[in-house]
């Protein structure tokens, strides 16, 4: 029988194995490393929208003031034009230019309440938006997490089976390299 065909063949499957092994190696040192990064994007993520979270509530908190706010520039406004009626009354007895006071302390204050008010809710859009798009990209990074860590299994699984193609072949080439000393004896 020829028994070098065998031990060349077992060798060539050790070899093989070998090589098969140090891939998966590599495939797993790789893939551990995308996961750490992944893991860090979540946590990243994760701090993002706790923080932009936190901003929403308070940008909520200071929106819910809105009509107390409005009611008291409203009550202002409203002292403020009777308060101009009257000093309108009395400056018009003397030759002093006047000046409207509901023009210059007024209608004006409310607008600037108002429109800064439309600017708040502007970044609670802005804010709420960029809160979804953070949870999106976490739900993203999460699906991606377990996905490396199922192909970390699957290239475990991998290696377990080119380890014992390895241990076969490495017994197969002690067996047939005994036979081929045992057929030189003879």
């Amino acid at each position: 029988m020829d028994y070098e065909y065998y031990y060349n063949n077992a060798r060539n499957r050790y070899y093989n194995a070998c090589s098969e092994i140090n891939s998966c190696e590599n495939t797993i040192n790789s893939l551990k490393s995308q996961k750490q990064q992944t893991i860090n994007n979540i946590n990243r993520l994760s701090a993002e929208i706790s923080n932009h979270q936190e901003a929403l509530t308070q940008v909520n908190a200071l929106l819910r003031k809105e009509n107390d706010l409005l009611d008291k520039c409203n009550s202002i406004t409203a002292a403020v034009s009777t308060g101009a009626a009257n000093f309108f009354a009395m400056v018009q007895s003397t030759d002093t230019a006047t000046k409207n006071l509901s023009d210059v302390y007024g209608t004006k204050n409310v607008a600037k309440v108002n429109s800064t008010f439309v600017e708040i809710n502007n970044k609670k859009t802005e804010l709420s938006n960029k809160i979804q798009n953070l949870q999106s990209e976490k739900r993203n990074a999460e699906n991606q997490l377990s996905q490396i860590e199922a192909s970390i299994r699957n290239t475990n699984n991998d290696l377990d089976y080119w380890r014992s193609q390895k241990s076969s072949a490495s017994m197969d080439m002690d067996y047939y390299r005994r036979k081929m000393n045992e057929e030189e004896n003879e």
